[in-house]
């Protein structure tokens, strides 16, 4: 009665189990991209504040060294590299942050401040600036590590969905394959004859004249 409910749970828990190891993969090679995002990042910072930092540092001791000798295209020759990674890091970082999340805005405006100082040659506030993006960038990068422990929402979302599915499905074929035992085993009323039969009764003789 019930031969159809055994392939059709093994079915359904294979499939389950299918979409369940799915997802893992997914959220695996996610995390992976986070990881090396959050290690780009990381990297960009660190090399953008490098590189204001180098550019100040230069252009004290050049007006130090020289004062009023100074030629400004000795001093733009000793910063080119320099601010040129500056410029490059800058955007680069850009292009990694979302506007949307609150703490990478913040930490897109602290970087429009610093090039607003920057270009202006105000290499103390740039300074300043870059002292700030360390501290916000160091949020952001604890706030996406974070993430990548806790796992994607749909993911995990996912994985419990599959994972009530499963242990319903076995429980339910548990539930029933007891269920057709029992009623397997349990006879039908009336379907079975008395162990007794009644015996039919015996002409009795007449007694003879």
């Amino acid at each position: 009665m019930m031969a159809w409910l055994v392939p059709l749970t093994v079915a359904l828990v294979a499939g389950l189990f299918s979409f369940w190891n799915l997802v893992l993969s997914k959220e695996q090679k996610i995390s992976e991209l986070r990881v090396a995002w959050i290690d780009g990042l990381r990297e960009d910072l660190a090399a953008h504040i490098a590189a204001v930092f180098t550019v100040k540092y230069l252009v004290d001791v050049f007006e130090y060294q020289y004062g009023r000798r100074l030629k400004l295209v000795d001093l733009a020759n000793a910063i080119s590299e320099s601010h040129r990674e500056a410029a490059t890091t800058h955007h680069r970082i850009l292009l990694r942050l979302n506007p949307r999340n609150k703490a990478q805005k913040e930490l897109i405006d602290e970087l429009g401040k610093l090039r607003e100082h920057f270009i202006a040659e105000k290499y103390d506030e740039a300074c300043n600036c870059a002292v700030a993006i360390q501290k916000k960038g160091r949020s952001v990068l604890k706030e996406e590590w974070e993430h990548v422990k806790k796992g994607e929402p749909i993911f995990w979302r996912s994985k419990r969905a599959a994972l009530v599915l499963i242990v319903s499905s076995v429980i339910a074929l548990g539930v029933f394959g007891i269920y057709h035992t029992y009623t397997a085993a349990t006879p039908v009323n009336g379907s079975a004859s008395s162990p007794t039969a009644s015996a039919s009764p015996l002409p009795t003789a007449s007694p003879t004249p």
